[in-house]
């Protein structure tokens, strides 16, 4: 039976904490901050490291608990911080997880965790933090590790959770990567802090409560050394791999793809692949994707095997390598949507979503809402469809051709219509360009309108 001391906890947490962040003074950190046991000892951890002046916990609801729950979860978190001296701020998702949920197809659980994050990276932003902590433990890179190991996932993922990367070009340290939840549960008695519990967590229908609650517990009883075999992997992956990580993006620039080592090529090809598919990638498509990628005759290339596709889409000195999955296709043939112009976007199959703002760069599509004629809508490519551009109508075929956009993915393409016609085109999220009908024409009115991909 292990010994915590509040001191050592503490110690051991500022020496993370600071190796994390090279040491920098007088900076901002944004705590990811559920109000479980986790987030709670980091919360608190933080602001005996870096001052509770310099720590912003946020909670994000994602609506997926009885309301009763939640706001007893809420008022927990809240008196905890107000003890702490630390400023509370909350994100409602709303009905966002459910709906990203059904359009992708990947459950509740991969919804939740992509809006969070898009929420942590937006409020790091507004409140000009400089690194998002997220309170991942000893005890989640073994559920982890054990769940890819189940998978017979390649070495690339064993590498398992890492202690700092990157979400939307902010930094993500995880300096509790090495603490056992014992140790932060003991931390927090020993300071008399109660914190919350999420009911989720018990549901084993769901993968990783099922490794936590049933197997992992088993596995201590019959395999005592079983954890430590899981970290040696992970240490042997991290030396056969280094520590370059790839953030699971379905598309990476060509030339910087072109840049990298065979082995980086792997994690980039193997984290694309587990981000959007559900089988093994073959090896034998790995080489025929870098024999494409090397071509330099500019051309549209497609690599396809077992129900994706990867594709060379933009122009000359403009390229990307994207991965997309056949099997969701018919979601963009049935995708049409009601678009208030008014609102701040909408979400859109395929991990995309179209962002309407009142600000934005030079290089963003502009519409005038008084251009609009009556249900402004969001679809997708159907046979016939024409676009009346300042040089006459033509084909979307053919516009979508002229981008370089590949044939696996104009299907792919937003299209924002009324009952005139086509309004724009979304092309630059398949690495093409934004087209606007002629009879849009930007005003001090436009608002813009931009197509990101989660």
């Amino acid at each position: 039976m292990h010994s915590y001391s509040q001191s050592t906890t503490e110690r051991e947490f500022s020496e993370n904490l600071s190796r994390l962040t090279d040491g920098r003074k007088g900076t901002r950190f944004l705590a990811a901050f559920s109000g479980g046991c986790d987030s709670l000892a980091l919360l608190c951890l933080l602001c005996r490291a870096a001052g509770p002046e310099n720590v912003l916990a946020l909670y994000v609801n994602h609506n997926l608990r009885p309301d009763e729950e939640l706001e007893k979860e809420i008022k927990l978190n809240k008196e905890n911080c107000d003890r702490l001296g630390v400023q509370f701020v909350t994100e409602n998702l709303g009905n966002r997880v459910k709906e990203l949920a059904s359009l992708r197809g990947n459950g509740l659980e991969e919804a939740a965790r992509i809006l969070r994050y898009k929420a942590l990276e937006e409020a790091a932003y507004r409140f000009n933090c400089d690194y998002i902590c997220t309170a991942h433990h000893r005890d989640d890179q073994i559920e982890t590790l054990l769940m890819r190991s189940l998978r017979n996932s390649p070495v690339t993922s064993m590498r398992g959770i890492p202690e700092k990367g990157f979400s939307g070009g902010v930094a993500i340290i995880r300096p509790l990567l090495e603490f056992p939840k014992k140790q932060l549960e003991s931390y927090l008695d020993d300071r008399g802090l109660k914190w919350s519990t999420d009911s989720t967590n018990e549901d084993i229908s769901i993968e990783r409560n099922r490794i936590r609650n049933i197997e992992i517990p088993r596995l201590r009883q019959s395999e005592p050394g079983f954890e430590e075999e899981l970290l040696e992997k992970r240490r042997l992956a991290i030396r056969m791999c280094g520590d370059f990580q790839w953030d699971g993006s379905d598309s990476i620039d060509l030339d910087y793809y072109r840049s990298l080592d065979s082995a980086k090529k792997l994690i980039v090809l193997y984290s694309m692949w587990d981000s959007t598919m559900q089988s093994q990638l073959p090896a034998t498509l790995i080489d025929r994707v870098n024999a494409a990628a090397d071509m330099q005759d500019g051309k549209s290339v497609q690599v396809s095997a077992n129900g994706a596709v990867f594709s060379f889409a933009g122009g000359v000195g403009n390229r990307r390598l994207i991965l997309t999955s056949l099997a969701s296709d018919r979601a963009f043939e049935v995708f049409d949507r009601p678009l208030d112009i008014d609102s701040d976007g909408l979400e859109l199959p395929g991990g995309m979503r179209l962002v309407i703002s009142d600000s934005g760069s030079s290089t963003d599509l502009r519409l005038d809402g008084g251009a609009f004629c009556d249900n402004v809508r969001v679809r997708f490519y159907r046979e016939g469809d024409r676009i009346v551009l300042k040089d006459g109508s033509k084909m979307l075929t053919r516009v979508l051709q002229d981008m370089k956009i590949p044939p696996a993915l104009r299907s792919r393409v937003p299209l924002i219509v009324d009952d005139e016609g086509l309004c724009a085109v979304l092309g630059t999220v398949w690495g093409g360009r934004d087209r606007l009908a002629r009879r849009f024409i930007s005003s001090s009115r436009a608002r813009t309108f931009t197509c990101l991909k989660y």
